[in-house]
Order: structure tokens, then sequence, then C-alpha cells
């Protein structure tokens, strides 16, 4: 029993997708913070970032796990991972905003920052890995203006053919 749950999370896969996850809720909450505050954010609130980001990214991680976020495979998000995806992420923004009214915001996000990293989190952990490639092509194709003017000449050019 615990030989077939041990090799069914330790893998490749599953390290890979929780690093991913990881990541994308480590850079949801610095985002969060960072929006919260107009990317200007206080001394006190600095420390509160770097005192709490370890703990907020570890309880999203066993949460995601918890509600079978971790099974799932990547290149097929459908409806199924997104309520398990929003559910993970919801207990947790609600055990943060429990917290922030316990201990009366001291030491935990403020409340503007929970609902801002919900948020993040969830449209970040709604990408698609099989979408990376495309979303980098968009990216780098709305950065170099030369190809734009290009592409909206031909564009123009075919809807004036077309009158």
């Amino acid at each position: 029993m615990a030989v077939s749950i041990l090799s069914r999370y330790c893998n490749i896969r599953t390290l890979g997708l929780v690093l991913l996850y990881a990541l994308l809720c480590g850079l949801s909450y610095f985002v969060a913070y960072q929006l919260r505050f107009d990317f200007n954010v206080p001394e006190s609130h600095a420390l509160d970032l770097i005192n709490t980001i370890w703990w907020v990214v570890v309880l999203k991680l066993m949460l995601l796990v918890a509600s079978g976020q971790m099974d799932c495979v990547l290149s097929y998000f459908r409806l199924p991972d997104a309520v398990r995806l929003s559910l993970g992420l919801f207990v947790t923004s609600c055990i943060l905003a429990s917290m922030w009214y316990v201990y009366d915001g001291n030491g935990v996000p403020p409340r503007a920052v929970i609902l801002t990293d919900f948020l993040l989190s969830f449209f970040l952990g709604m990408i698609d890995v099989g979408d990376l490639p495309g979303i980098v092509k968009v990216i780098e194709e709305s950065m170099s203006p030369g190809e734009k003017k290009t592409k909206a000449s031909k564009s123009k050019a075919h809807l004036n053919g077309m009158k």
C-alpha cells in the first residue's frame, strides 16, 4: 500500500509538476504583493512577503496535492481539472483569510494580496504546458514592431481586396 503511493508520487513527472506549481504559486504571490502596493512595497510588508512566501507556497502545494491536482495530465486541461485547481486554491485562501482575522493581520498577507494571489494562481495554473510555445510565439510577435507592421499591411491589403 505504502509502496504504491510512494511509487505513484515519486517520479520525474510529478516532481516536475510540483516544481512548476511551486514556481507559479511563488510568482503569483510575489506579483500579488507588488500589485497591492503599486510596485512600491513598504519595508514592513516586504519583510512579511519574505517571511511568509515559503509557507504559503507549501500550503498551496499540499492542498493542490490533496485536491488531486498532481494526478492530472497537463496537456488536457478540462473542467474537472479547473474544479480541482480552484478547490485547492480556494481552501488555501480561506485558511489565509481566517488567519488574517485571528492574528489581526500580523504576520499574514493582507486581504487584497490573498484575493489577488488566488486569482493569479488560478489563471496561471490554467495555462496548459502544451500551449507554452504558442504563448511565447505571440509574445515574440508582439515585441517585434517591424514584423507587426508587415502583418498589419498584409491584412489591410487583404481587406481592401475584399471590397
